[in-house]
């Protein structure tokens, strides 16, 4: 067994009282991925003050939601994990944040079940093993497809279009995610230019979310674009600036983070989520920064950047938008973007190199 004992965030400024008290809940005696995740709140104690963010002028949007015909819960969504074929999951193994593949569902859900039991029952060393998490698990019929979620008020809103279920272009393409106690997420910027809907069902957690300001595109461009320069939390807190931090504790909880936006999560208890990808013309900006990265990055991430990926999960939801805008100047704005994207597409079909003009436009 393991003895350790809670990091002392002293001295810091005394308006850091949330780092303190949530401090007290990460001790890292009680769950073995949570070493971590200590200089995290070490490296944000660094900085003064930091407070929770009352949703005042915040990155993201608190959103109301539509009693759903079934209440979402855990047991749902495991329906749905071991209901799943391995090939359409994404598994991310704890502390180390690394990809992992040919992992059957079941053994993922027994390694988040695992990770609640606290280590002074373990005899082995827990920083020797690690821990699995799960995204992308789709709705089923026997999981959460039951509940009938409603993506309001963004589904009925021309500016706004949702990713579809393969196969039924009626049916918003819900999934979830699974994760282990002690879970730290890396900072994640969708590749695609797609906000996300949040509705959190399971769990304790604290997301931390950072604008795209000129400093913080720098440094995801070179995360993107160095294979070794990979952007962990813990390289986040002291690289980028303007974070705010919100904490989740209860069910049922949803929010919008808009594209662009840079998010990442902590997991205090096993934690359960379910997300829905959207693209609108309020945020051509992030489509635009997001293209960027993705070709710009093409030979280190060629998988990602196919253009058929390109097409299918970008350009075809902004033809949409295109069809639906009932604003000409917006509308010359999504055909400038899609025109200049597929030349671009074109020119990197044609030769492998890097792509001039950048449609960038940073957000404030």
């Amino acid at each position: 067994m393991i003895k350790d004992s809670t990091p002392s965030l002293d001295p810091v400024n005394h308006e850091n009282t949330l780092l303190k008290s949530l401090l007290k809940q990460w001790t890292p005696t009680d769950s073995p991925p949570k070493y971590i995740g200590i200089d995290v709140f070490l490296s944000l104690a660094k900085q003064s003050p930091i407070t929770q963010n009352s949703g005042i002028q915040s990155l993201i949007q608190k959103c109301h939601i539509s009693p759903p015909v079934v209440t979402p819960t855990l047991h749902l969504c495991i329906e749905d994990l071991l209901s799943a074929s391995p090939t359409a999951l994404k598994i991310t193994s704890f502390p180390d944040m690394m990809d992992v593949d040919h992992v059957p569902p079941a053994r993922v859900l027994s390694s988040v079940l695992l990770s609640t039991i606290p280590n002074e029952h373990r005899d082995e060393d827990p920083r020797d093993h690690a821990f699995l998490g799960i995204t992308q698990i789709p709705f089923t019929e026997r999981g959460l497809g039951t509940c009938c979620m409603h993506a309001d008020p963004f589904q009925s809103d021309h500016h706004y279009t949702l990713k579809m279920a393969p196969g039924n272009m009626k049916a918003p393409y819900w999934t979830s995610s699974i994760f282990p106690v002690g879970a730290v997420t890396k900072p994640d910027f969708d590749i695609y230019g797609a906000a996300k809907l949040i509705t959190h069902i399971e769990g304790h957690a604290l997301w931390l979310f950072w604008p795209c300001t000129p400093k913080n595109v720098n440094v995801l461009r070179q995360s993107f674009a160095e294979p070794n320069s990979r952007l962990t939390l813990h390289k986040a807190t002291e690289l980028l600036e303007g974070e705010e931090l919100h904490l989740i504790n209860g069910s049922l909880q949803r929010f919008y983070i808009p594209s662009g936006v840079i998010h990442c999560m902590i997991a205090f208890t096993m934690t359960c989520y379910t997300e829905l990808r959207l693209w609108s013309t309020n945020e051509l900006a992030g489509a635009e920064l997001a293209m960027d990265i993705l070709l710009e990055s093409e030979i280190k991430m060629s998988a990602a950047a196919s253009a058929t990926s390109i097409e299918e999960e970008v350009l075809c939801h902004w033809e949409v938008l295109a069809n639906n805008c009932q604003d000409s100047d917006i509308l010359l704005e999504v055909q400038r973007f899609l025109e200049i994207s597929r030349q671009r597409l074109r020119q990197r079909d044609g030769a492998l190199r890097p792509l001039p003009v950048p449609l960038m436009r940073l957000v404030p």
